[in-house]
C-alpha cells in the first residue's frame, strides 16, 4: 500500500514538473507580416511604416517579416524573461529595417539578422543574452549571411557574446559601447577555414567603438585612443578598430513605462503643495 501511495505520489510530481516546464518553454510570437498587419500584441502601434511600441513586452518575440520599416521601442523593453525565447527579436530575408530605442534581453538571441540587407540597429541596450552551445550561435546581435547592416550607439553589455558574424559582408560597426561581455565578437571564420569570413568596418572615418578591454591611453584628449584595439585569434587579426574611443558613448536614456506618470505626480503634488501653502499664509483652513 505505502508503495502504492509513492508511487501515486512520484507520478503526481512528476506531472507538476513537466507541466511547469512546458508552461516555461511557451514562447509567443508577436508578428509583423509582410503586408503590415502587426499579429499577437495590441502594444504595438502602426503609423505608416513606423511601428512603435506603447509599452514593454515581457514573454514575446518579434518576427519581423516586412522590409522598409522603423521598429521604435521608446524605450520600453521587449524581454523574454521567464521563456528564452530562441531569438527576442528575429528578421528573415527582409531589408531596410530599423530596430531603435529598446531594450532587449533575456532571450537566446537578441536581434537574429538572417540574410537580410542594409539593417540598422541603433540607440539599444542590448544585455543578459546567455551562453549557447554549438552548433547554434548565441549573441546579443547575430548578422547571419545577407549584408549592408548599420550597428551604430548601441549599449551592448553583459552578454556571453556581444556580436556573432556569419559570413555577413559590407557591415559598419561604431559609435557602441562593449561593455563586460564574456567575448565581445565572434566570428566562427576565425575558427574554421571553411567558413565564409564576415567583412565589417569598426568606425566611420572618425570614431569607431568604446571597448572596456581597451587599455590604450589618449594623450592629445581627442577622444580617440592612440592605437588602434587589435584582437588576435590564431596569431592572426581577428578584428581591428583604428579609433577606439576612450569615453563611453551617451546612448539615448531607457526611461520605464511608468516614468512619464511619475514624473506628473511628482509635478502635481508639488503645485498642490504650493498652492495649500499660499492658502496658509492667507490664514485659511486646508483640508487636503
Amino acid at each position: 500500500m505505502r508503495k502504492s501511495k509513492s508511487t501515486v505520489a512520484l507520478l503526481l510530481t512528476l506531472s507538476v514538473t513537466l507541466v511547469s516546464i512546458s508552461e516555461v518553454n511557451i514562447v509567443k510570437a508577436i508578428y509583423i507580416r509582410e503586408d503590415g498587419t502587426v499579429e499577437g500584441t495590441n502594444m504595438i502601434q502602426q503609423d505608416g511604416s513606423v511601428y512603435t511600441l506603447t509599452g514593454s513586452i515581457y514573454g514575446d518575440c518579434i518576427i519581423v517579416e516586412k522590409s522598409s520599416i522603423i521598429i521604435d521601442g521608446q524605450g520600453h523593453t521587449l524581454s523574454g524573461q521567464g521563456v528564452l525565447p530562441m531569438y527576442v527579436v528575429h528578421l528573415q530575408s527582409v531589408e531596410d529595417v530599423t530596430i531603435k530605442n529598446m531594450v532587449i534581453r533575456d532571450g537566446l538571441n537578441g536581434i537574429f539578422v538572417d540574410e537580410s540587407t542594409r539593417v540598422t540597429i541603433t540607440g539599444n541596450k542590448i544585455t543578459k543574452i546567455p551562453r549557447g552551445y554549438p552548433p547554434n550561435p548565441m549573441a546579443g546581435i547575430i548578422l547571419r549571411h545577407g549584408d549592408s547592416h548599420s550597428i551604430v550607439g548601441n549599449n551592448i553589455t553583459d552578454n556571453f557574446v556581444g556580436i556573432y558574424l556569419g559570413s555577413s559582408s559590407n557591415n559598419r560597426i561604431y559609435r557602441n559601447n562593449f561593455i563586460d561581455n564574456f567575448v565581445d565578437v565572434n566570428d566562427p571564420s576565425w575558427n574554421y577555414p571553411q567558413n565564409t569570413p564576415s567583412t565589417t568596418t569598426w568606425h566611420d572615418g572618425k570614431e569607431g567603438n568604446y571597448w572596456l578591454k581597451y587599455n590604450g591611453i589618449d594623450s592629445d584628449g581627442d577622444g580617440i585612443g592612440d592605437t588602434p584595439y587589435i584582437v588576435m585569434v590564431n596569431n592572426e587579426t581577428a578584428y581591428a578598430d583604428y579609433y577606439p574611443l576612450v569615453e563611453k558613448v551617451p546612448v539615448i536614456p531607457e526611461f520605464p513605462s511608468w516614468t512619464p506618470l511619475l514624473i506628473t505626480l511628482i509635478a502635481l503634488v508639488a503645485v498642490a503643495g504650493i498652492y495649500r501653502q499660499k492658502l496658509q499664509n492667507r490664514g485659511k483652513k486646508v483640508k487636503f
